[in-house]
């Protein structure tokens, strides 16, 4: 029975330093993950600051581009203001030709009317001294 528990203190002891030098081998493993992950936690910070600049960087052009919308919205509906003056100061240009045209006439039909009123009255005088 001793031989049977020495057999299995030593197989028990062989499995022990097995198990013993597969743990040292995980922990040394382990070591170098830790090791790999704090020499990668620095450029994990860089990319990280650098992200959070590109959302600042976005932020700002976004409100950038909103207020170049609201600029061209507002030289649109300026372009359009102007367009409706044109067309009005064109409207009263031809307003103005007719009225100067009109009053034209008007100022000849006045002095047709005054000379055959200057016509009459000579006429009228005539007819006096005549008589």
């Amino acid at each position: 029975m001793e031989s049977r528990w020495a057999s299995r203190l030593e197989q028990t002891e062989r499995s022990a330093a097995v198990e013993h030098s597969i743990l040292l081998e995980a922990c040394d493993a382990l070591q170098a993950v830790r090791a790999q992950l704090c020499e990668m936690a620095g450029p994990l910070a860089a990319v990280q600051e650098g992200i959070a600049r590109l959302d600042e960087a976005a932020d700002a052009a976004r409100a950038e581009m909103a207020e170049q919308r609201q600029a061209v919205t507002k030289i649109r509906n300026l372009e359009q203001t102007v367009h409706a003056q044109a067309i009005a100061i064109e409207m009263n240009a031809k307003s103005l030709v007719r009225i100067d045209d009109l009053v034209e006439r008007v100022v000849e039909a006045l002095e047709s009317l005054q000379s055959l009123v200057l016509e009459h009255s000579d006429e009228r005088v005539a007819v006096v001294k005549i008589a």
